[in-house]
């Protein structure tokens, strides 16, 4: 059958996601959009996977250790020795392949959970919504070390206490070294991954932005408190961080730029270290 023509210009092209223009205001932004085929429960599953798993491999590690003298550990002394088994568990060297292991088991866990839903027809990375910014990769690198600039100016006018206990895991320059690789390179990706990947779309759908970005950065926050000695100023700039990269997520309903922003306040606070202790060879500075 014989179609006229069209005599209206055709459409403009609809630009892809990872280039789209960020959402005029938040509050424009529909909560609803956000629908992930996992729910709190598989939240909550994966904490609990990761928490056994945390403890079930640093027994094992200790155990390990201490057999074969590694580091010049003891087992025998770590068995009568509480002040052992805490220098052990303080470093890096024991903690963070642990740590990676316990990621790997984390982020297996999270793929099952997104393939076990017999709706999900894209692949892992697509259900997250990682969507690589593409040229605009740059400029969240930048916000990343502004932010980071940021905080340390503001916490230097705050009663944060002079030292803290993450300050443990860099006694020597071997332990800063690996700390900021681990910060660097891995934990900026899991974090991301965990808490503005899986955990903030849940609440979004529930609770609605304003409370979910609220809550996400407060469950970021308490998951870093124990190496902030729960100090509330230091608590207080960290927050402020968490809440900032789930807005990242939010404007740019993508996790790759969150991940980016991370990295870069992570790498601008070790280079900060580096250069104020001298290449890490004077940590008493820090």
């Amino acid at each position: 059958m014989f179609t006229p023509p069209n005599p209206l210009p055709p459409p403009p092209p609809q630009l892809p996601a990872e280039v789209a223009p960020a959402t005029p205001a938040l509050a424009s932004v529909n909560a609803s959009a956000e629908n992930p085929p996992w729910t709190v429960w598989d939240i909550v599953l994966l904490v609990i996977i990761f928490l056994v798993a945390t403890n079930i491999l640093a027994a094992a590690a200790a155990v390990l250790i201490g057999a074969t003298h590694l580091f010049g550990y003891d087992l025998a002394q770590l068995t009568h020795d509480r002040h052992g088994i805490e220098k052990l568990l303080e470093d890096p060297r024991v903690i963070l392949p642990v740590q990676v292991v316990c990621y790997l088991i984390l982020l297996a866990a999270m793929v099952a959970v997104v393939r076990s839903r017999a709706r999900v027809q894209q692949g892992f990375f697509e259900n997250v919504g990682w969507r690589w910014p593409r040229g605009a990769w740059p400029k969240f690198l930048l916000a990343g070390a502004v932010l980071a600039i940021a905080v340390q100016l503001i916490s230097a006018r705050l009663p944060i206490p002079p030292s803290l206990p993450i300050e443990k895991y860099f006694q020597t320059t071997t332990y800063a070294y690996l700390m900021s690789a681990f910060g660097i390179l891995v934990a900026p990706f899991m974090e991301e991954l965990f808490f503005r990947g899986f955990l903030y779309p849940v609440l979004a759908r529930s609770l609605g932005i304003a409370a979910a970005v609220v809550l996400t950065g407060s469950f970021f926050m308490l998951m870093h408190g124990a190496q902030l000695g729960f100090s509330w100023a230091a608590m207080l700039m960290l927050l402020i961080v968490g809440v900032v990269l789930t807005l990242v997520r939010v404007r740019t309903r993508a996790l790759a730029p969150s991940v980016l922003v991370h990295m870069a306040y992570n790498t601008t606070i070790f280079v900060l270290v580096f250069v104020e202790t001298g290449g890490f060879r004077h940590l008493e500075r820090m």
